[in-house]
């Protein structure tokens, strides 16, 4: 009988037993997360770009089931919402970055510090941009810099016809007027191709050495900035080698596909749309170098005396970054981060690389043949360009697209149609430089 007794015993410390372990795995498993839907803004009229968001979206939801993406393609001013929603991630440009980071942005450097290796897969031009003040406000996409493009076809036939040698892969832009009417084309009186497309003055004038805007100062009036305008107007009022500006005509890519002109600066994003070009061979080169000039010299460790100033040839080219920002206002943040991180990673990268608009901004992607590959032969003109590219509001000025619109728009296309001369145009821009300077501190202090 009391062997029973034990058995019985046992038999319920067993049942017990689990039970009771039954019970803690029950208790130690996590509660399925609870779905979510946010909303992302990638603003692009592209229909092949779409899909490959939505590509990248599959892909996130996929790893992240409880989290749905309904994504926009609509180009909105996520300033101006005016009370409305806004989307909990958003595609920006770098240049908004000051004005995003100070009214619509989420900080996000306490993510990137807890990551510490995870900025380590950007190029680090393009990691620092998308910084204010050393804060992250935003995971980096894609960059795209200045680059000449050339139409090989023409370039060999005219080339051959005027008996001349141009190395476009080394080419400066005083030199353009001296070989370039080699590539304009007339019908009688008409011109029916011109040599370029109008590079951006504001380009000209970085590309001589200057700078428009300091941290707090305007700094356009110099003999630098001075000579570059005077070629800038040049090349249309002089040498006659770019077409008439005409803001509701073509630009220098519809023009270059058209073949009414041999070469333009373009960027970057424009390679989706040229490498669609099946008439006539092409291909890129860095941007020209500005003038040679001298810069100090550097001075020898230990020695006492003055170095002496050494010639440079420098070439100047435009860093621009698009990246994902958090909206300040977002209900999801934990999501939106998931999202917003998945986004920059290599594996959507590649995804999103296959377009070939702007340089995909992690190394990884950039490097791959899923981006670089021919065409172009010179392909490793779109990563070197990097090297050489500074961003136009490196100081994250609030008002840098309203100077820049007023400045090298309104007032260089005056000097251009010869209403004003080139001090006219300098002394235009240096003021509203100063008042926009001036507007933005006023605002600060109230």
């Amino acid at each position: 009988m009391r062997n029973g007794m034990l058995k019985k015993l046992r038999k319920l410390t067993k049942t017990g037993a689990l039970v009771g372990v039954a019970v803690l795995i029950t208790s130690c498993t996590p509660k399925p997360k609870e779905h979510v839907t946010i909303t992302y803004n990638f603003p692009d009229d592209s229909t092949d770009r779409h899909a490959l968001v939505r590509e990248v979206i599959a892909a996130f939801e996929k790893q992240f089931d409880y989290i749905h993406v309904e994504p926009s393609f609509e180009k909105i001013d996520i300033l101006k919402l005016g009370g409305k929603p806004g989307p909990d991630v958003f595609l920006a440009d770098v240049d908004q970055l000051g004005n995003l980071a100070e009214k619509a942005a989420v900080d996000i450097t306490l993510q990137i510090t807890n990551d510490k290796k995870l900025m380590d897969a950007y190029y680090p031009e393009v990691a620092s941009a998308c910084k204010v003040d050393s804060r992250q406000y935003m995971m980096p996409v894609s960059y795209s810099t200045d680059i000449l493009f050339f139409n090989v076809d023409l370039l060999q036939k005219a080339v051959a016809e005027s008996r001349t040698y141009v190395n476009m892969q080394d080419l400066d832009f005083e030199s353009i007027p001296k070989f370039a009417q080699a590539f304009v084309k007339k019908d009688g009186n008409q011109i029916t191709r011109w040599a370029l497309a109008l590079p951006r003055p504001l380009l000209l004038i970085q590309s001589w050495g200057a700078s428009p805007l300091a941290w707090n100062d305007v700094t356009i009036n110099n003999e630098l900035s001075r000579n570059a305008l005077k070629f800038y107007a040049s090349l249309l009022n002089e040498h006659h080698l770019v077409p008439p500006p005409e803001p509701q005509k073509d630009d220098g890519l519809d023009l270059f596909k058209q073949q009414k002109i041999v070469f333009f600066v373009g960027r970057t994003d424009d390679l989706a749309a040229v490498e669609k070009i099946k008439d006539f061979r092409w291909d890129i080169a860095p941007v020209p170098k500005g003038p040679k000039r001298m810069a100090p010299g550097m001075p020898q460790p230990g020695s006492m005396t003055p170095p002496p100033p050494t010639e440079i040839w420098p070439r100047h080219s435009r860093l621009s970054v698009n990246g994902n920002c958090i909206w300040v206002n977002s209900a999801h943040f934990a999501e939106a981060w998931e999202f917003t991180k998945f986004f920059s990673s290599a594996e959507a990268l590649k995804i999103l690389s296959r377009s070939r608009a702007g340089v995909p901004a992690a190394k990884v992607a950039a490097e791959s043949l899923d981006f670089l590959h021919k065409p172009p032969d010179h392909i490793n003109v779109l990563i070197e360009a990097r090297t050489i590219s500074r961003l136009d509001n490196m100081h994250n000025h609030s008002f840098w697209d309203e100077f820049s619109r007023s400045a090298f728009i309104d007032i260089t296309g005056q000097l251009l149609e010869g209403k004003i001369t080139v001090d006219d145009a300098i002394g235009f821009i240096e003021q509203i430089g100063k008042d926009l300077m001036e507007r933005a501190k006023a605002e600060k202090k109230k």
